[in-house]
């Protein structure tokens, strides 16, 4: 991201070359601005930066062969120079938009991981072989982070998908996980019993079990549903499924807020406040959130004339430009690497971790929720849930229901 940086940095900090730039927005008629900087405890912004210089490829490219005095660091104009920069650009927005447009749910994140998986997978393997490389290993990498049954599955339980894109075998081992998840909530070997065969049923996707409609193929709507909302309306008895579902759901791992505040504190503090001490920090701290938060409701007061929303784009206008201050920063003083690194390589191929798994034949690789608390219901249908047989091998289950199944 060092050119990135560097090249917004240019266009930032340079009263001229910000000129022009923005100019040659109005010749082109461009909509969305100029270019974006990036703050790197918000990993959502870097798709943005990225996606502002594939959309401003005329201007600069305009810049670049007609006001070429305007860019003083040779670095960038050898850059812009250079054969396929743009399209890697483009490339590299492709990768980051599931990023960017990432939900707060365990399986929202692991289904945006998938996405980019497939995306890096799909990437042209001879003339980007070494940038092709250089995410697989970065995704890898990455990837041991989210190699957790608990968001196989919540992917799978969400109705979206329902386990579409998982390979055969996965099931297994995401039904153990589930038996193993039950009996530490203190569930008893019958209800778990009860709980493998729901998520069968929940797989196979059959419209008609034992003569009676099966709910779990209730359809679901992207945009208009959330997860918590389809399973709460799933009304089945005994409720096993719906009950770990809505716990799964119930998670929400975003830390935006706390990489949001952190951001802020890199500003107040700074390079210079060094003996600024903790207890004044926090209190610039809470002065600043306050004033962020209640900006729009104080400005509406004070003007009527503009609408709420307007006044909100304001505070977050003036308020987003001390981050852009920190950004400048930092990257006045970026090394800017060797364009030319991993264009010509002779190494091997590379393959993804999360392929072992994963089908990115899939449908689901090929398209682009509110929580609420839900109470557990205390009918007749949890007298076995919790009864004094709570040493069992879920393993034991799950191979003697798999066993049934075939005969």
């Amino acid at each position: 991201m060092f050119i990135h940086a560097s090249l917004v940095c240019l266009f930032k900090k340079s009263h001229k070359a910000a000129a022009i730039l923005k100019e040659k927005i109005k010749q082109h008629e461009i909509s969305g601005g100029g270019l974006k900087t990036y703050v790197e405890t918000r990993w959502t912004t870097v798709h943005e930066c990225v996606s502002s210089i594939v959309r401003l490829k005329n201007c600069l490219e305009d810049i670049r062969d007609n006001h070429s005095e305007v860019i003083t660091t040779p670095a960038i104009l050898t850059i812009l120079h250079s054969r396929g920069f743009f399209s890697d650009m483009q490339h590299l927005s492709e990768v980051l938009f599931p990023v960017e447009a990432a939900n707060s749910t365990l399986a929202d994140a692991y289904v945006n991981l998938m996405k980019i998986a497939a995306v890096i997978q799909n990437l042209p393997a001879d003339e980007y072989k070494g940038f092709r490389n250089h995410c697989i290993k970065k995704f890898n990498h990455r990837f041991e982070e989210f190699n957790d049954p608990a968001y196989q599955l919540a992917f799978f339980l969400h109705p979206a998908y329902k386990g579409a894109g998982l390979k055969f075998g996965a099931f297994s081992l995401i039904a153990n996980y589930a038996g193993e998840l039950w009996q530490k909530m203190g569930k008893s070997k019958k209800s778990c019993e009860k709980l493998l065969a729901q998520m069968r049923i929940y797989k196979e996707q059959i419209c008609i079990v034992n003569g009676k409609p099966n709910p779990y193929v209730a359809p679901y709507t992207i945009g208009s549903d959330t997860p918590l909302m389809w399973w709460n309306t799933c009304e089945v008895k005994p409720n096993y499924l719906q009950r770990l579902a809505i716990k799964l759901f119930s998670i929400t791992p975003s830390s935006a807020a706390c990489e949001r505040m952190f951001s802020s504190l890199g500003w107040l503090y700074g390079k210079c406040r060094t003996r600024l001490e903790i207890n004044k920090l926090e209190g610039l701290a809470k002065v600043y959130q306050f004033n962020l938060s209640t900006a729009a409701e104080k400005f509406h007061k004070t003007q009527t004339e503009i609408s709420p929303e307007t006044m909100k784009n304001i505070a977050e206008t003036v308020f987003n430009e001390f981050e852009e201050e920190a950004f400048l920063e930092e990257s006045e003083n970026a090394e800017l690497p060797n364009p030319a690194e991993h264009l010509y390589t002779n190494e091997q191929d590379l393959n993804l971790d999360i392929s072992n798994m994963i089908n990115f034949q899939s449908s689901i690789f090929n398209s682009n929720g509110n929580n609420n608390e839900h109470e557990e219901s205390s009918d007749d249908e949890s007298s076995d849930e919790d009864d004094e047989d709570d040493e069992y091998d879920v393993n034991e289950i799950v191979i003697s229901i798999e066993r049934m199944q075939c005969t």
